[in-house]
C-alpha cells in the first residue's frame, strides 16, 4: 500500500505541473476531487501537524488513491489518464489550500463513513 501511495503522490505532483488554469467548484461526492484535495492536504500536513493527525490525513488520502487505482483498472486506463482531469483542481488547491478546508472535511467524513475505510488506518487504536 505504501508503494501505491508513493506512486500516487508522484503522479499528483506531475499533474500540478501540467496546469495553471482555475478549477471548477469541487464536489465532495466526487472521488477524483477528493483524491486530489486530500493528497494536497497530506502534502501540506507533513511535518506541520502532530503524528496522529498526519496519519489520519494519510489514511484518507490512501483510501482515495486506492479508489483511483481501482477506477484505472476498471476502465483500462492508465493512472495518468484517470488523474489528468484533476490537474486544474490540484493547482488551485496548491495556490490556496485554506479555501478547500470545508470540502476536505466533507471528503474525509465520506471516507471514514465507508465500511472498508478501516483497512486504510495505520496504527489504529
Amino acid at each position: 500500500m505504501r508503494k501505491l501511495m508513493i506512486g500516487q503522490l508522484l503522479m499528483y505532483s506531475a499533474l500540478a505541473a501540467c496546469s495553471r488554469a482555475t478549477a471548477a467548484v469541487p464536489d465532495a461526492n466526487d472521488d477524483l476531487d477528493c483524491a486530489v484535495i486530500t493528497y494536497q492536504f497530506l502534502e501540506e500536513s507533513q511535518g506541520r501537524v502532530d503524528e496522529r493527525h498526519e496519519e489520519a490525513v494519510r489514511a484518507v488520502a490512501s483510501w482515495y488513491a486506492a479508489k483511483m487505482q481501482k477506477r484505472a483498472e476498471a476502465s483500462g486506463k492508465t493512472m495518468e489518464e484517470v488523474l489528468m482531469p484533476g490537474a486544474k483542481l490540484l493547482a488551485a488547491v496548491q495556490r490556496n489550500p485554506r479555501a478547500f478546508r470545508t470540502i476536505s472535511r466533507a471528503c474525509a467524513h465520506r471516507a471514514t463513513e465507508d465500511p472498508h475505510f478501516d483497512e486504510f488506518v495505520v496504527g489504529q487504536r
